[in-house]
């Protein structure tokens, strides 16, 4: 901020956080709210509800996993830290692995609280001074007492996401009209807030504009009493300095264990994987795979050029809740092998994970993870021959293909398309089982679908349940 850099901050503490993995939270709980005026009420101040079982909040989710996902240089998310983790379910890893941003875009959720909130007063809020301020508060906050010049000022209520929604496009209007840039924009809204910063600075990201999500800790301002417990003098936040520790590599344990949450909380997330197979395509090395049961695909270099090009773009697509499954380093052939199959897929550290995350690991895909589908309406993409009768899990809707599908079944992108469009395919699980096509499939969904649905590509897992016959020795 000393040197007008422009950035946006968001927080996400336990609120978020329970609303990011689905679970039922009321935060909107009435207070006694003094005004800086000594004008004394009872009123619904602050917070926010999350319903899993409403439709219209699960559509307020998505938004929000929207905002946690978004992987941009100048975009800092702020996670809880492990000391300040109420969850009592481990939030603050689980913040991690479903932020899926570069590292060197965690921050704390608490930056401006707790030991931090007397030096935010001192070293930050004087910056707001080189700035023409544009504020987002309460309806109920008095703004005149803060020691910066608010240019403008836009009010929200209670359980403002739902509430208060159009003022996305309402300050998106004044934006582009007023041509505002240069500016800061101070948010104390709640939950609402990540969503708002999330889509003004994706739409006016060369405007300039500098984006901070600051909660409570203006309200001293604003109200005579104090609203949160760190701000009284004596209370023992203030010596409380948080730690946030990030691993910077993947373990093999860890990272099945993470797609399994995401799928016990239904987070919607896309996984798609590349074998040996699917790295000589796009090597573009012919292959020819039609004698086996399982990969009975074939690429011809002269001919399926178009194909080649579909896979390399699911390979290379980026989007906050797509990951890539590369090989495992043991898997592979020379040391280099990695580095190479990282820089040639273009993903960062964070959405990078093994393809073979379900098949060396079999058996805790059979007991922990496939019982989960149970959670879902599931829809199926599999072999026309496939037997899914004896599936462990109830298939609402499947789809057939054939051995060479990425080629002969390639109009499925429209027919899943329009399916998920006619039905309101919302919330909902999709499982791949077809080739280097599941790549491709899950990457268009992903495009079109990515938050609204889960994508998975499992490729051979579901084997055993087909046929009677084994098709990997794994």
């Amino acid at each position: 901020m000393s040197i007008k850099k422009p950035f946006a901050f968001v927080r996400y503490n336990d609120g978020e956080y329970w609303a990011l993995v689905n679970q039922y939270i009321d935060k909107a709980e009435q207070k006694k709210v003094t005004y800086i005026d000594g004008t004394v009420a009872h009123k619904h101040f602050s917070g926010h509800i999350y319903d899993p079982n409403n439709s219209i909040y699960r559509d307020r989710r998505i938004d929000l996993m929207k905002s946690f996902t978004y992987d941009d240089p100048n975009y800092h998310i702020g996670i809880i830290a492990p000391c300040c983790d109420a969850s009592e379910l481990g939030g603050s890893q689980h913040m991690i692995d479903i932020s899926a941003i570069s590292h060197s875009n965690l921050t704390y959720a608490t930056l401006f609280f707790n030991y931090n909130y007397q030096p935010f007063h001192d070293e930050i809020v004087p910056f707001f001074n080189r700035y023409p301020v544009v504020m987002v508060c309460n309806s109920f906050a008095k703004y005149r007492r803060l020691p910066f010049d608010i240019k403008k000022v836009f009010r929200v209520e209670v359980d403002a996401w739902i509430h208060n929604y159009d003022l996305i496009d309402e300050m998106k209007k004044y934006i582009k009209n007023n041509n505002i840039k240069n500016h800061l924009f101070v948010f104390c809204a709640g939950i609402f807030s990540k969503i708002l910063i999330y889509e003004l600075y994706k739409t006016f990201k060369h405007y300039n504009n500098t984006y901070l999500d600051i909660g409570a800790p203006l309200d001293k301002y604003m109200f005579i009493k104090p609203t949160r417990d760190y701000m009284n003098s004596d209370h023992p936040n203030l010596r409380h300095k948080c730690s946030l520790h990030i691993p910077k590599s993947k373990d093999f344990i860890k990272e099945t264990c993470k797609f399994k949450f995401l799928l016990e909380k239904k987070v919607p997330f896309t996984m798609t994987c590349y074998g040996d197979e699917e790295l000589s395509i796009i090597d573009d090395t012919n292959i020819d795979l039609t004698k086996k049961f399982a990969d009975n695909y074939h690429f011809d270099k002269a001919k399926d050029q178009f194909y080649r090009k579909e896979l390399i773009d699911s390979f290379t697509y980026q989007n906050g809740n797509y990951y890539v499954g590369v090989k495992y380093p043991c898997c592979l052939v020379g040391k280099e092998a990695p580095d190479l199959m990282k820089e040639s897929s273009r993903q960062n550290e964070r959405h990078l994970t093994w393809a073979n995350i379900w098949i060396n690991n079999n058996s805790y895909f059979q007991k922990k993870v496939i019982p989960l589908f149970n959670k879902y309406q599931t829809i199926l993409v599999c072999h026309k021959d496939a037997n899914i009768n004896n599936l462990p899990f109830k298939v609402g809707k499947c789809f057939r293909v054939s051995a060479n599908a990425w080629i002969d079944n390639y109009d499925l992108i429209t027919q899943l398309s329009d399916y998920i469009k006619l039905s309101k395919v919302k919330n909902s699980l999709f499982l791949f089982c077809a080739g280097p096509f599941s790549n491709i499939l899950c990457y268009y969904l992903n495009k079109m679908f990515g938050y609204e649905n889960t994508y998975l590509n499992i490729g051979s897992t579901l084997d055993k349940y087909f046929s009677n016959i084994t098709t990997k020795k794994n």
